[in-house]
Order: C-alpha cells, then sequence, then structure tokens
C-alpha cells in the first residue's frame, strides 16, 4: 500500500516528536508523576542532558532516550564502585 503526501507528513510528524516530550508526558513514559520530574530538575536530571528549557522561555522539554538511560543504568556497576573506593583511598 503507497502512503499520500498526507500520510506521509503524517508519519513524519509522529517520528519527529518521540525524542523529547512536554513534563507530564516524559512521566507518564517512566511511569511516576510529574512533580518526579520537576523537583528532581538540577540534581538527578541535568538541564542539558535530560531536560532543555530554552533561555527566556518557560517551556521544558525532556530527551526520553536520557531518561531511558538514567532509569536503566546500572548501580552497581563496576565503575560505579571503583570511583567510590578511588575517592576513599583520596582520603587517607
Amino acid at each position: 500500500m503507497k502512503l499520500g503526501t498526507k500520510e506521509k507528513n503524517i508519519t513524519l510528524q509522529k517520528k519527529s516528536y518521540t525524542e523529547y516530550a512536554k513534563t507530564k508526558n516524559a512521566a507518564k513514559f517512566i511511569d511516576v508523576d510529574p512533580s518526579y520530574l520537576t523537583k528532581r530538575q538540577g540534581t538527578s536530571f541535568k538541564l542539558g542532558v535530560h531536560f532543555f528549557k530554552p533561555i527566556g522561555e518557560s517551556i521544558v522539554r525532556w530527551r526520553l532516550s536520557a531518561l531511558t538511560e538514567w532509569l536503566t543504568k546500572d548501580q552497581n556497576s563496576s565503575e560505579t564502585i571503583d570511583q567510590k573506593l578511588e575517592n576513599l583511598l583520596k582520603r587517607r
């Protein structure tokens, strides 16, 4: 089945909006309340990595791939443990 111009435009529009989402949609994406994201802006979630806010604008957009990476990051990786050990050794 061949897509017409209208269908192609709709398909392109859907694809172009899948990487960034409003706070409420990003919260749904990781199944949390929107306040979970907003309360952690600047701490758990970094500006320019997890979320973006154009200068002088009130809109916030979340990068869904960064949220996925944050959610699935292995907290017990050997790299994390090695960093903790290095920090402890520096204290001596």
